[in-house]
């Protein structure tokens, strides 16, 4: 199965990743998933799992997904 089998045309799609705290290819996922979903969903939003760590700033954010703000 990949995403072209799961019915998300039109949906609104929430992916939640690890804060940095966790070690895991998120500007790999990030830029996959823009690629994959782009113009199939109606939106595609990110929430950061912090749990109980401090928040990140947008500069944080950026290294994280590997994507400046003004272009996500």
């Amino acid at each position: 199965m990949d995403c072209h089998d799961v019915a998300l045309d039109g949906k609104r799609v929430l992916v939640i990743v690890p804060d940095s705290t966790r070690h895991a290819p998120i500007p790999l996922m990030f830029r996959l998933l823009h690629e994959l979903l782009q113009g199939r969903v109606a939106e595609l939003a990110y929430l950061v799992a912090l749990g109980t760590h401090p928040p990140m700033d947008e500069d944080a954010i950026d290294a994280l997904v590997g994507v400046p703000a003004a272009q996500r």
